[in-house]
């Protein structure tokens, strides 16, 4: 391209400096011409004059022609920044674009009719403040995926007029704008999208959303949607028709200051993925998954990990046959004082790291029901559970545990275990498994299992007790 530019750089240049009327005149004669400045101006003008816009507070979409400031997107989705600030082009070239500490009060982009294409359309302008859609009639876009991805400085985001009739992918549109305190989606027609990951996700400042009027009945995947939504207090899915999703993962995690959430029309019937799905949502009280199907779901890692307010859950409903993830699963669940697992089909769980870690007030489980013959790791599964006074897991078989290390540490009212049917194989690491424990129950388990090394009774040292170099 470089080479394409210098060996027409005389043309180009000629070009710049004729008025617009000459220039369309000499365009409509040479159609070759036309082609070559196409391609070449852009990229010209990026080599040779590297322009920044650093401050760019409004933007707005229009249909119509304009001779001021535009980004013009062109018939293939590519975008193309030519930066007009005034209609005579030799004052641009004098100046070498923006001054220091200038600034622009308004832009505005024509975009060619033939494009349908939006997907990235403001990626990254992290100086726009506000964007507002004058007039949009536009039926043929049907990609708006990451249209406002890291607009990190947007604070009004004005869409009603936006069409969205023929949109498939939704995905990230709004990811990650912080500064976006409220959205109106009210005329938003969705129900030709497939894809609303992210849509949402690290809108940290979104205080509500209304998303009665969404239809999802062509949606698969809406995982992280409301990630860190962590201002939302109350989301109302009632009208979500999710038979088609099979991916809910990070659904809404991190959204911590959620404590109404009606998801009472959820279909999960083809879910695969509910890793992370509620994962510190760190206001939530109460949660009613009676409706949930689970017949498909592979993964539900982290699912609840870190709701610690949540006070009580109900999962007797959840089929687990075809589960293999469950690491840290109820990890910090630090209000719950009960969990009736006895539904569980854990036949093809590979992992169970930290699945019951620092699960504080729950002094009882009863995993008898648990088949362990898959599982790897088991390292930190009942770390800490500083209440837990009776655990049956006379039926876990370890012989392919390959991590044990902290499995019971803390469990410092667990005076009574029976591991007599624990195999260890010789790489397996026990470092820490009963350290912080009674010296009763260390002394049992030494009797139990004489298999055990040393360093399974092992205390951790917090090194930052202790100086540097000590």
């Amino acid at each position: 391209m470089l080479n394409f530019i210098k060996s027409n750089y005389f043309l180009i240049k000629m070009f710049e400096f004729l008025s617009e009327s000459k220039r369309l005149k000499l365009i409509n004669y040479n159609k070759n011409l036309q082609n070559i400045l196409s391609i070449s101006i852009d990229s010209y003008i990026k080599l040779f004059y590297q322009t920044e816009i650093k401050i760019i507070p409004k933007a707005t979409l229009e249909n119509d022609e304009t001779k001021n400031i535009f980004i013009n997107i062109n018939e293939s989705g590519r975008k193309y920044f030519h930066i007009y600030f005034n209609e005579d082009l030799t004052k641009e070239i004098n100046r070498n674009f923006l001054k220091k500490d200038e600034r622009i009060t308004k832009i505005r982009i024509i975009i060619d009719k033939e494009s349908n294409i939006f997907s990235g359309l403001f990626k990254n302008c992290s100086c726009i403040k506000e964007i507002k859609f004058n007039k949009f009639n536009r039926l043929n876009v049907n990609d708006m995926s990451y249209m406002f991805n890291n607009c990190t400085s947007l604070i009004k985001l004005d869409i009603e007029k936006l069409k969205t009739n023929n949109v498939i992918n939704m995905s990230a549109m709004f990811y990650n704008c912080p500064l976006l305190s409220g959205l109106n989606l009210i005329n938003f027609n969705t129900e030709n999208v497939t894809d609303m990951c992210y849509m949402f996700g690290w809108c940290s400042s979104l205080k509500k959303l209304e998303l009665l009027n969404f239809n999802t009945k062509n949606v698969t995947n809406i995982s992280g949607m409301f990630n860190k939504c962590s201002l939302i207090s109350k989301l109302d899915l009632s009208n979500f028709i999710t038979n088609k999703i099979t991916n809910m993962s990070c659904l809404f995690q991190l959204c911590s200051s959620l404590k109404e959430l009606n998801i009472s029309s959820f279909n999960t019937e083809n879910v695969t993925n509910m890793g992370l799905m509620f994962q510190s949502c760190s206001s939530l009280e109460k949660l009613n998954l009676c409706n949930f199907n689970t017949n498909k779901v592979t993964n539900m890692s982290c699912i609840f990990q870190s709701c610690s307010n949540l006070k009580e859950l109900n999962i007797n409903n959840f089929t687990t046959n075809k589960l293999e993830n469950m690491m840290f699963m109820f990890d910090r669940c630090s209000s719950l004082t009960n969990l009736n697992l006895s539904n569980f089909n854990t036949y093809n769980v590979f992992s169970m790291e930290g699945t019951f870690n620092e699960c504080t007030l729950i002094s009882k489980l009863d995993l008898s029901n648990f088949n362990t013959e898959n599982v790897e790791n088991m390292s930190m599964l009942f770390s800490d559970c500083s209440s837990l006074e009776e655990l049956n897991i006379s039926n876990f078989k370890t012989d392919k545990v390959k991590n044990m290390d902290e499995m019971f540490y803390g469990c410092l009212k667990l005076i009574d275990l029976d591991i007599t049917n624990f195999e260890f194989k010789n790489s397996c690491n026990m470092k820490y498994m009963f350290g912080a424990c009674s010296q009763e129950l260390k002394q049992k388990v030494k009797q139990q299992n004489p298999n055990l090394k040393e360093i399974a009774f092992k205390e951790k040292i917090d090194n930052a007790f202790f100086p540097q170099n000590f």
